[in-house]
């Protein structure tokens, strides 16, 4: 998407945008993983004012820095081991001396490896404060699509399925026959991105379970990369992607910094979420959904919906 591409997007984006959109969320507090001089931060605090969100609602996480991270080999082990990847690396925070061990079969990079640390990080976080609830999210996530939900959060959690432990709110796959409640897990390998999804405490318990043990974040084998798309969703005992609401990342701030070949499918994927909550929510903005139709299809060549 180019530069004229996103002013028309933004154009058509921005007049949903509105001061009690912030209400859709039922006053769940939210936490954004986010690197203390990010630049996006400032947009979103920003985007956060105009959707009405209070400070002490929307609380940014300083995020593991990679390129403060210092890698040391671990010893290879014997191929006898049982599902034990011969090429997991050890990694020192050299700021708080976090130490993080990369389990995966395939060895990842160190910001991808910081990104999944981040977001254990803030799990931990969101459980040591005592919340009940809490909604993470990625710095580059468009608060703007709060406008565009028929339905609120709590809504969406009474439709849940029994003893949910966690509920994504991003998925890279849309389509009209979609099942409201789908297994996170299973559908990992068509469903990445973990840009905003809501934890419980059952939830946040399995997760700092699974990979924290005091100062030492550890990711498992049971997936072949330790990335927060992975590691998030089989983290959780039951957790489940929704597809009647949801918050796409905005497709200015997403720099794909992490996974730069990855910038463009993530770009189709935000696009098409907020295409499909448009169509959901003909009643409330009509004036713009054809319009934004037009624009998806005709000016920028995508088909998405």
């Amino acid at each position: 998407m180019g530069e004229r591409e996103y002013k028309q997007w933004r154009a058509l984006m921005d007049p949903l945008v509105d001061k009690k959109a912030h209400l859709k969320l039922g006053g769940i507090d939210v936490r954004v993983i986010s690197v203390q001089e990010s630049p996006r931060r400032s947009k979103l605090q920003s985007a956060a004012h105009a959707c009405g969100f209070g400070a002490e609602q929307l609380v940014f996480v300083d995020a593991v820095d990679g390129r403060n991270l210092t890698e040391v080999p671990v010893k290879k082990r014997s191929r006898s081991a049982s599902n034990c990847a011969s090429n997991c690396s050890r990694y020192v925070e050299a700021v708080t001396g976090l130490t993080i061990i990369d389990g995966g079969t395939t060895k990842c990079s160190a910001l991808e490896i910081a990104s999944s640390a981040s977001h254990v990080m803030a799990v931990h976080a969101a459980s040591q404060a005592g919340l009940d609830r809490v909604l993470i999210c990625e710095d580059d996530v468009h608060l703007g699509a709060l406008a565009a939900w028929q339905l609120s959060l709590d809504d969406v959690i009474l439709k849940a399925p029994a003893k949910w432990g966690g509920l994504a709110l991003f998925r890279s796959s849309v389509s009209p026959d979609m099942a409201e409640f789908s297994s996170w897990s299973e559908s990992v390998s068509h469903n990445w991105g973990v840009v905003c999804y809501l934890l419980n405490k059952a939830g946040m318990k399995d997760i700092l379970s699974k990979y924290k043990v005091d100062n030492t974040i550890k990711f498992g084998t049971d997936f072949s990369k330790a990335v927060p798309d992975a590691v998030i969703p089989h983290g959780i005992t039951n957790g489940y992607v929704v597809s009647s609401v949801g918050l796409p990342p905005d497709l200015f701030n997403s720099t794909g910094a992490i996974n730069a070949n990855h910038k463009e499918l993530h770009m189709r994927a935000a696009s098409a979420q907020i295409c499909r909550l448009l169509r959901l929510s003909l009643h409330t903005i009509s004036s713009h959904t054809s319009e934004f139709h037009r624009a998806l299809h005709h000016r920028m060549g995508w088909t998405l919906c």
